[in-house]
């Protein structure tokens, strides 16, 4: 299979801030009190579904709330909702991780 019959390069799916939003609510709920995750996310949106696989360590404060979330691995997939067909994106997890960090 040619590499470039994977994905669309007609629509690169470029993440919103309310998109990272949805993402970060998502994995906060995944993380809860843990100290380390390995999961696969799944967020749907309205034209396109996104599907982040990760593995993280995640510091806290000595009150329990987090701190930095640091990935050991982490790959965002996005696919189209009505094809399925997979599309790039431009997701960045530095992006999200200003999100899930205690300020």
């Amino acid at each position: 299979m040619n590499p470039t019959e994977k994905y669309s390069f007609d629509r690169i799916c470029e993440f919103s801030t309310e998109e990272y939003s949805q993402v970060a609510e998502c994995l906060l709920e995944a993380i809860g009190e843990r100290d380390f995750l390995s999961a696969t996310l799944s967020v749907t949106f309205d034209t396109f579904d996104a599907t982040l696989i990760a593995t993280l360590i995640i510091y806290r404060t000595p009150e329990g709330d987090i701190r930095d979330v640091v990935p050991v691995w982490w790959e965002m997939h996005t696919h189209d909702s009505a094809t399925g067909e997979e599309w790039l994106n431009d997701f960045s997890f530095g992006e999200l991780r200003g999100l899930l960090a205690v300020s």
